[in-house]
């Protein structure tokens, strides 16, 4: 005895996974989306994924392309020595030491957003606010992620950073949008995307995505 074919209103898992991706494919092609440059991807962050698609990845090479930015290098210092980690004894000097007591996959994280960050060429007040709430969350969210078991740390440390990542590419591509996102902050008689589409006929959820 056969199965009954599933109903339209009914789409498995899989069928509505593709409907979203080809909605969003279509709308890269030909609806506001298709004026939007999304920045390439840096040499250095291709460097980090090729060593992170290893089954063993090599610390030593991960940590040469952390040493390879001075800003990166410093951020990864900064982190490793700040409140957040408890450090006890002598603090972090070298990249490695920092890798080691923050872990490879969250060093990486941290790396990954640095890289994003800098992708974006835009000089902006809004943009300079952006990324600093979206690493204090990237960071909080790994810190409760490591206290819950079951719960990977740098995924929700990239959860975190990247959860509103298509602002800074609106902010980049749109005309308008800089005044669009202080509209949105200051309205409370709708919600933030509803001023997004508003304005521009899409929104960061859409472009993020």
């Amino acid at each position: 005895m056969q199965n009954p074919a599933p109903s339209h209103g009914s789409a498995v898992p899989g069928t509505r996974s593709q409907q979203i991706r080809d909605d969003l494919d279509q709308s890269r092609r030909r609806g506001p989306l298709q004026h939007i440059q999304i920045p390439p991807c840096p040499e250095l962050l291709a460097q980090l994924q090729q060593a992170m698609g290893q089954p063993e990845p090599d610390l030593n090479l991960v940590a040469r392309i952390a040493s390879s930015d001075v800003a990166m290098a410093a951020t990864l210092l900064r982190i490793a020595n700040g409140p957040l980690f408890k450090p006890v004894g002598l603090p972090c000097t070298t990249v490695g030491q920092a890798m080691t007591r923050i872990g490879l996959r969250e060093s990486v994280a941290v790396m990954t957003g640095f890289l994003v960050q800098h992708a974006i060429p835009v000089n902006s007040p809004q943009l300079a606010r952006f990324w600093e709430r979206s690493a204090k969350r990237a960071i909080a969210m790994a810190a409760i992620a490591r206290e819950l078991p079951g719960l990977s740390p740098d995924l929700a440390h990239s959860f975190g950073l990247f959860l509103h990542v298509g602002m800074p590419v609106l902010l980049q591509s749109v005309r308008g949008y800089a005044a669009t996102m202080v509209e949105a902050n200051a309205r409370i008689d709708r919600p933030y995307v509803a001023t997004e589409n508003a304005n521009h006929r899409t929104d960061h959820a859409v472009v993020g995505a």
